[in-house]
Order: structure tokens, then sequence, then C-alpha cells
């Protein structure tokens, strides 16, 4: 075998990715709405004949069961659960990110080592050992 990747598993960041998603589609959609609904107050106040009130900002229940829990603006709470997965999906990208990097520089030290030492003793799985594990060993 003269090369060989490893792949890593990127599920937890496919799962925060498709989760920001839908906050972001929610969002979108809150915001277009509530847009829209503004333009057509300020279309209808030019009109003397129509009488409508000022749209009111959404809302969305956050915690607590459909009858009970706190009113929260829909606007914010989706652009801030949008903003938090964002951070999540970065962080999980790094971690991903710094993994590869141990695989490549394992490997990068296994092909330094070429013919000199004993390459039968190095473990690239070495790597993948919890650190308290590997301080034990």
């Amino acid at each position: 075998i003269k090369n060989a990747e490893m792949v890593i598993d990127t599920s937890t960041l496919d799962k925060i990715l498709d989760k920001r998603r839908k906050y972001l589609d929610k969002y979108e959609s809150v915001v277009a709405r509530y847009e829209y609904e503004k333009w057509k107050y300020d279309q209808g106040s030019t009109r003397c004949c129509v009488a409508t009130s000022e749209p009111i900002e959404p809302q969305v229940r956050t915690s607590g069961s459909c009858f009970k829990g706190t009113n929260e603006s829909a606007i914010k709470h989706y652009k801030t659960m949008v903003d938090q997965l964002k951070v999540s999906a970065h962080e999980e990208y790094d971690k991903i990110v710094e993994k590869r990097m141990q695989v490549k520089n394992a490997r990068s030290l296994s092909n330094s080592l070429g013919n000199v030492g004993d390459r039968d003793n190095f473990d690239m799985y070495f790597l993948f050992l919890p650190s308290l594990v590997q301080e034990a060993l």
C-alpha cells in the first residue's frame, strides 16, 4: 500500500448543519412574513377606508409546554439559535481538522522513520486512545 486515507466520521457535524438549516429556514420564513405584514399595513394605512391594526412581531414559545412557558420574539429566538449552531459547527469542524492533522502528522512521522528504527512498534491507533490511557501506557 503506497497511500491510505482515513475517513473521519462527520455525522455530528452533519446533524448540527441540518439543525442550523431548519432554524435558518424558520428564521427566513418568519422575517419574510413579518415584513410582508408591515408592508401590507403601510399600504393599507394610505387608504382611508381600510381599518387595520399594526402588525405584531411574531412570538414563539421557547420553554415549557404548549400551555405554559415564556413567549419570545420569534425573529430574535431563531437568529440566536442559528448563531449558536454556527459556533457549534465551527467547533466540530475544528475537531475534525485536528484529528486529520494528528493522523497526517503520524503518517509523516511513520514515513520519516524509513528503514531506521522499528516501524512495527509505531501504532497509529495510539493517537485515538484517550489521553489518560496514553499516559498509562
